[in-house]
């Protein structure tokens, strides 16, 4: 696992000149400028020269200086090691949902009107027809744990492993659609054990009190509290918006990534943590 992060500064002349002197040559010269950098010794010496707050070292701080976590990247090894997945890539974000000013509000309904917790849908999500590109399998909307699949797949190869699925409705017409269908996906039988983790940095919601847990990927993902047995899930917990992430098993990996879904790498799958 490799950890990046991002700076950002209004760098001056003397901060290019430090920089260059432990080989980072990302800033060429004084004033506004960010890069990223993964961990190791250069990160430290960055983060031990700018990060002074206090006496007489405070000068060596560039102004406007931060830095945040920007992404973690996985090996192959990591990968390999994990047992279950946090399935990023849910599909290409494509068709419009119907009405667009009260898709909300007509579609789900939430325990908090301020956070969006406890979203629960109501009735069946209607899109515009998307553009299937050839052979693409599955699409999301703006909300990443909704997964419309085709159905001709979805019959043959995810119905069978006991997989369900909602109708879906196309604008415009009265039926539903005949070649998209959307995965109703079950909530898992486990907590995660989330708490204290590097994702549990949200503040409750000042409303419910309900507390969300970062989209961000800080680090593997936490695991789930409770082993079971399953396919594909959606957590208990939630992360912004009320959305949950998609759990996937090692196999359903390997059986996504045999049909194309996904690629086996972390653009698409944050490993679930197994020690």
């Amino acid at each position: 696992m490799i950890r990046n992060y991002y700076f950002f500064a209004n760098w001056r002349k003397k901060d290019v000149a430090f920089m260059n002197s432990i080989g980072l040559n990302k800033i060429h010269e004084a004033g506004v400028g960010s890069f990223s950098v993964e961990e190791g010794p250069i990160y430290d010496k960055l983060l031990e020269r700018f990060s002074r707050k206090n006496g007489f070292f405070s000068k060596a701080v560039a102004k406007e200086f931060y830095t945040i976590q920007a992404n973690t990247l996985f090996s192959r090894e990591d990968l390999d090691n994990s047992h279950n997945y946090d399935l990023i890539y849910t599909g290409e974000s494509k068709g419009d949902p119907k009405p667009m000013d009260s898709f909300e509000e007509e579609t789900f309904s939430f325990r908090c009107p301020e956070c969006f917790t406890g979203r629960s849908q109501t009735k069946p999500i209607k899109l515009n027809y998307p553009k299937w590109r050839k052979g693409e399998l599955h699409f999301t909307l703006r909300h990443h744990d909704i997964i419309f699949v085709n159905k001709i797949f979805f019959k043959s190869v995810l119905e069978p492993l006991g997989v369900n699925a909602l109708e879906v409705k196309i604008s415009g017409k009265k039926d539903v659609s005949n070649d998209i269908i959307q995965l109703d996906l079950p909530e898992a039988n486990s907590s995660l054990d989330i708490e204290g983790s590097p994702y549990d940095i949200e503040d409750p919601c000042d409303l419910c009190g309900k507390r969300q847990y970062s989209m961000q990927i800080p680090d593997f993902f936490p695991p789930f509290i409770h082993d079971f047995e399953f396919s594909i899930c959606k957590t208990k917990e939630e992360f912004g918006m009320g959305m949950r992430k998609v759990i996937i098993s090692k196999s359903f990996c390997q059986l996504l990534t045999s049909h194309g879904w996904i690629t086996y790498d972390t653009n698409n799958l944050t490993p679930m943590k197994w020690w």
